[in-house]
């Protein structure tokens, strides 16, 4: 099952995610999440990054997630919040979804 985020502003433009992406800002569980993502996901060399920041402004377990076509910035409340935008990237990469745009979701 897949929950729609709370703010879904997407474009037509599709984000290729690189198996050669850099990942940082990501800990614990979140970074799993991330690494497997790119693993299975990305696709071809080309430069590409993945940053995540944590922001304290953000709700308990929020995130905010702005995709782009040579990276992916996330900023997540808490832990949960980074392991919640982590899954949902995930998600949108099953279905066949990742755009360009942002999306924001907390509980």
């Amino acid at each position: 099952m897949f929950f729609v985020p709370q703010i879904w502003e997407m474009t037509e433009k599709k984000v290729t995610l690189s198996a050669a992406a850099t990942l940082a800002g990501f800990s614990g569980y979140a970074k799993e999440v991330a690494e497997g993502w790119i693993a299975e996901f990305g696709t071809g060399d080309a430069p590409f990054a993945v940053t995540a920041e944590n922001d304290a402004a953000l709700p308990a377990e929020g995130y905010d997630i702005t995709l782009a076509a040579d990276r992916i910035a996330i900023r997540y409340a808490d832990e949960r919040g980074a392991i919640y935008a982590a899954v949902t990237l995930r998600q949108l990469s099953e279905c066949g979804e990742l755009t360009e745009g942002h999306l924001a979701d907390a509980p």
